[in-house]
């Protein structure tokens, strides 16, 4: 067997919906779970294709002569070189299947910023406040980095949060929780682009939001599966978080500032504009 289809990131752009919805496909088979994270991490992938394949549970053989197509979704493919190099992963994926097709999800990355730090912050509210560190150095291939903790007051401000993390780039540190290099898609983007050419698609979370079927019907014509009606998903919103705040005007041209260079870059490389 060979995975077919592989929904690569990015983070709280709306990969889990869009693995949800194409696991109602007929001839789509999905992993389980939905993130095998095999390809970016070498303690994962030096286990071998037989670990990997390992999370589709079927018969291959009665799989593939009945048409059927396996799709993985694991959106620290492209979540940034803090843990991985995102060439090299995207090398091993196609040296596994070179015929493999690739989507990958961009959104507002001010948006994705602040959806990120909710999720952290609800985490932090109810689980062991170390819980990213002790995930952190289970990932981690080397010797396990400094990192600094985030003060109380960031997982109670947005603009807190935005501005500690920016001074610990500048100060070219590590910190917990990070939410702003994952929005610099172009970063990572243009070595998918360069691997995978016209097997790379690249989906607005906002066009999958406000045009669901249309979108899966498009996205079905890029994997060259049988379409069939998605009209089932059009009153079904990709997940919105229960946000209490709305993004001050200050922290917007904070990170428009930061942003502004990546997202020019991106229109270059994609015609998508979050300027």
């Amino acid at each position: 067997m060979k995975v077919d289809y592989i929904i690569a990131g990015g983070q709280k752009c709306g990969t889990t919906a869009l693995h949800t919805f194409l696991s109602k496909h007929p001839k789509v088979i999905v992993s389980n779970p939905k993130e095998t994270d095999y390809f970016n991490y070498d303690h994962s992938f030096s286990k071998g294709t037989g670990y990997y394949h390992s999370f589709f549970k079927n018969r291959p053989l009665l799989a593939s002569l009945r048409g059927f197509k396996y799709l993985e979704t694991s959106p620290s493919y492209i979540n940034g070189n803090l843990f991985s190099d995102t060439l090299v992963t995207a090398n091993r994926i196609y040296d596994y299947n070179p015929d493999i097709k690739i989507i990958c999800l961009v959104r507002n990355p001010i948006d994705r910023a602040y959806s990120a730090w909710n999720m952290f912050k609800h985490r932090h509210e109810n689980s062991n406040k170390n819980w990213w560190i002790d995930w952190f150095s289970k990932r981690v291939e080397t010797v396990m980095p400094k990192i600094k903790k985030r003060s109380k007051k960031s997982y109670q401000s947005f603009n807190f949060f935005i501005n500690e993390e920016i001074e610990a780039i500048n100060e070219n540190i590590i910190i917990e929780c990070p939410v702003l290099e994952n929005g610099k898609y172009v970063d990572y983007l243009k070595d998918f682009k360069t691997v995978f050419g016209e097997n790379l698609l690249i989906i607005q979370n906002e066009n999958l939001n406000e045009n669901t079927p249309s979108q899966l019907k498009f996205i079905c014509e890029f994997l060259e599966i049988k379409p069939i009606s998605w009209e089932f998903t059009k009153d079904k919103k990709i997940f919105t978080g229960n946000y209490d705040k709305n993004i001050s005007v200050d922290t917007k041209r904070v990170l428009n500032k930061y942003y502004k260079e990546a997202n020019k870059d991106l229109v270059e490389i994609t015609g998508i504009n979050y300027l």
